[in-house]
């Protein structure tokens, strides 16, 4: 899965140049006139997670569970703070479910989740945050082999932001996640699979 984390940060990091190309040069001077360049950096960084303001991430991740298998996924999505250094996110996923057990093969699968996010301590260029929420999914095959193939995410987890350049930061993270069906086809087709996420990726606000 190489290919899906260089996917993430490649395309994360064009958008941060993209979006670091559009400031003027006019506007960085007036800027750098009213606070000076050591207060204008302390100022973006205040800005970061103000209420009203919006965040792309973009990012891979590996979830890697007991036997029954492992999950690599591709992440984009956009996240708005409702308030100070809260944000509710909405993320698709695409990638490829590795099965041990059963019949064991390669599955694809795509879905989306939606999640919070509380940026609970700001140290300088750093923050760390908890997040947690739920999303679905619909994979190639069926996952855990006797489940379904439309399963649901709950999750939760722990990760930190540090400022990278102007308007890009590096996320990253663990989370617990887990699959099933929530019984909508009986307790003998919902195995369920919890697994540890680890992700890493590029946040930019804007």
């Amino acid at each position: 899965m190489q290919s899906v984390f260089c996917f993430c940060f490649c395309l994360g990091m064009a958008l941060s140049a993209a979006l670091g190309a559009s400031a003027s040069a006019d506007e960085t001077g007036v800027m750098a006139d009213l606070f000076g360049d050591g207060a204008l950096k302390g100022v973006q960084r205040v800005g970061f997670g103000k209420a009203g303001s919006w965040t792309f991430q973009t990012y891979g991740s590996a979830a890697l569970g007991d036997r029954t298998g492992n999950v690599f996924t591709a992440h984009v999505g956009a996240g708005y703070y409702m308030k100070d250094d809260l944000s509710i996110n909405i993320e698709l996923l695409a990638g490829e479910i590795n099965i041990n057990e059963g019949t064991e093969g390669v599955a694809s699968v795509v879905g989306v989740d939606l999640l919070l996010r509380y940026h609970f301590r700001k140290e300088g260029p750093w923050t760390f945050y908890l997040e947690g929420g739920a999303g679905l999914q619909q994979s190639s095959d069926p996952f855990p082999t006797v489940g379904t193939h439309f399963n649901f995410r709950p999750q939760a987890g722990i990760g930190f932001t540090v400022e990278l350049l102007d308007r890009a930061r590096l996320m990253s993270g663990v989370r617990w996640l887990h699959i099933s069906n929530a019984n909508k086809d009986g307790p003998l087709k919902n195995p369920g699979y919890d697994g540890v996420m680890i992700y890493s990726g590029l946040m930019i606000p804007f």
